[in-house]
């Protein structure tokens, strides 16, 4: 009788650990595709010609050549 009931408790301990980790796997699946969503998304955000359009609406332009000034630093 023992043995009938220790093998009822460790199947049932199975399954329930079977459950949990299919439930786990999914969650997983889930947040794998909400990042590689979001992932998307941020390369669209920084992609340069959006960039450049919300510069332009906001009436920033690209700073003209003649600003910057190369400096070398010697040892």
């Amino acid at each position: 009788m023992f043995v009938f009931v220790s093998q009822l408790i460790s199947r049932n301990f199975f399954l329930a650990a079977s459950v949990e980790f299919a439930s786990e796997t999914a969650k997983q699946d889930s947040l794998g595709r909400t990042r590689q969503a979001l992932i998307s998304r941020i390369a669209v955000l920084e992609s340069p010609s959006r960039l450049m359009e919300a510069g332009t609406a906001l009436g920033l332009s690209p700073l003209p050549l003649e600003s910057f000034m190369l400096m070398e630093v010697g040892e």
